[in-house]
């Protein structure tokens, strides 16, 4: 039997649905991989170029891909990151894996219009994509226990509306168009923190990270509600009790 979730859980009340979900996502993994390489990330990164000017191109991608901020304000993130990103990778060399994910993680956010979204799938793209770029001023590998979950509407929606794995909790929090947005106060940064322990854990049952989930966004953008006709092809059908299921 699996071992369950243990505590009392704020946000997540299916820890054992969750986990299951997570195998699922993970058989798919390089399917998953192919798409971002493909529709997300096909761009050319000459062998010639340098570390800074690859990890500034998956910058401007994680900015890009989920609509992070907008165009007007992307230059001076931009700006920023390339300035400092060298730097922080130095300052970083010899720390612990999650120590340095999370102060690079800290870092990211602080550079404006940079929220934990962009900066989660910044992460993940890095992380995923270290041996292909051949990314090597970390060893950024060692980081995939750690990362986050990028928490942006469809991977909540996911959770909350097509899993129903989310408590009463989760639905104020995180699908309440008045929700909280991480990093906005501390309280935000509670909550966030909070979910993603969670989700840390149920990741845990079947022995994988907890950056799996994020390919609910995936599933969400090519399976999603406003085309049910797709449901049939859908990973995660089984599990899914949307009301406009086929």
């Amino acid at each position: 039997m699996r071992k369950q979730l243990l505590g009392n859980a704020t946000y997540i009340s299916g820890a054992s649905r969750l986990a299951e979900v997570i195998e699922i996502l993970r058989a798919h993994y390089d399917e998953a991989k192919n798409f971002y390489l493909a529709a997300s990330l096909g761009f050319q990164i000459s062998k010639q170029a340098t570390e800074v000017e690859k990890l500034r191109n998956l910058f401007v991608f994680a900015n890009r891909e989920r609509r992070g901020f907008s165009e007007s304000s992307l230059g001076k993130a931009v700006s920023e990151f390339s300035a400092n990103v060298d730097g922080k990778t130095l300052a970083l060399k010899d720390n612990e894996p999650s120590e340095a994910h999370y102060d690079f993680l800290i870092w990211l956010c602080s550079i404006p219009h940079t929220g934990q979204k962009t900066a989660n799938l910044f992460l993940k793209w890095v992380v995923m994509f270290a041996e292909e770029l051949e990314l090597k001023s970390l060893d950024w590998s060692s980081w995939r226990h750690y990362l986050h979950v990028p928490l942006d509407r469809w991977v909540l929606r996911m959770m909350g509306q097509n899993l129903k794995v989310g408590t009463p909790a989760f639905q104020k929090d995180f699908l309440n168009p008045h929700g909280i947005v991480p990093g906005i106060d501390i309280q935000g940064w509670r909550k966030y923190f909070q979910l993603q322990g969670e989700l840390a854990t149920i990741a845990s049952i079947v022995n994988e990270p907890k950056i799996i989930l994020d390919e609910l966004w995936l599933v969400g953008h090519a399976l999603d509600i406003y085309r049910p006709w797709l449901c049939d092809h859908c990973w995660i059908q089984e599990y899914c009790e949307w009301e406009g299921k086929r």
